[in-house]
């Protein structure tokens, strides 16, 4: 899903909204997916202007006692326009499918993103739950819940480790105000004044076939992925270095490391969580 999220509060020329603040993400994660009861394409500019303020509210009260909830609008509530006027942010669209994806209509998108966070996996999801239960008008499409296993912070960089057995997060910035001039929205850029300090969120939840991946040897897969999976690269340079890609033909054009791109292109920041999706397979939820 791809989604705007915006402030709540004025921020300074620095400072991250509240999802992305600090190098290490909360352990434990919990994205849904709303809808609201009636088409936004339907709702009056003051209905829908209503239905926000309530859904708002709602995270806010849930913000608390080690949890952090924000919100992010989705395309569709720009589709019968917005109370005051609001611009839809310039690249603010519905999540385009990738090459081999499989994916089920009603487990993709939504009207707005509600993303719960903290350290105690009981106390998300009883946050999440009341911001549901208390913004009335609002229905779940889809939700997920994550944690980050092995989750640390090194060099300054927040790490845990995939379904895969990889370490993950060496390609983000290691300071805050490093991301914020990575993703944070600034004045300047042609998006609409309210979306100014906040950013783009997307979610994609991938399913890792890990019971496959766990038939190859570490390395065949570390082979694959173009890094070992304490996160060095295979030419030995350190994790936290760039290596010399040309000149090591471990590490060629067809690698996993090569074909995404690392460091992460401008603009994104990387934090997934992990979902037991089932007994043989593992979810991956990346929000960015």
């Amino acid at each position: 899903m791809n989604a705007s999220s915006f402030r709540s509060s004025a921020v300074d020329a620095v400072a991250s909204p509240a999802f992305l603040r600090g190098a290490l993400p909360a352990t434990c994660a919990r994205v849904m997916a709303l809808d609201l009861a009636d088409d936004p394409a339907g709702q009056k500019p003051r209905e829908l202007k209503a239905a926000l303020a309530r859904l708002q509210q709602s995270a806010t009260a849930a913000d608390k006692d080690g949890a952090d909830a924000w919100l992010a609008l989705g395309s569709r509530v720009f589709a019968g326009g917005v109370p005051g006027g609001a611009q839809r942010p310039r690249r603010l669209r519905a999540m385009p499918s990738s090459a081999g994806d499989l994916l089920d209509p009603a487990q993709s998108h939504g009207d707005v993103l509600v993303q719960v966070t903290g350290a105690d996996k009981r106390a998300v999801q009883e946050a999440a739950e009341r911001v549901v239960r208390q913004a009335a008008g609002w229905r779940v499409r889809w939700q997920v819940d994550g944690f980050r296993d092995e989750n640390r912070v090194e060099d300054g960089k927040g790490l845990s480790r995939n379904p895969f057995h990889f370490t993950e997060g060496f390609g983000n910035p290691g300071t805050e105000r490093e991301v914020a001039d990575r993703a944070v929205v600034r004045s300047g850029q042609g998006e609409p004044d309210w979306a100014v300090g906040g950013s783009y969120q997307v979610v994609r939840i991938v399913r890792f076939a890990t019971e496959l991946w766990d038939k190859d040897s570490v390395r065949e897969q570390e082979r694959v992925i173009g890094r070992r999976r304490d996160g060095g690269w295979l030419d030995g340079t350190p994790a936290h270095e760039q290596p010399g890609f040309v000149a090591d033909p471990m590490a060629g054009p067809h690698r996993w490391i090569r074909m995404c791109g690392s460091p992460p292109p401008i603009g994104a920041t990387r934090r997934p969580w992990c979902a037991a999706a089932t007994t043989t397979t593992g979810a991956t939820a990346t929000a960015g």
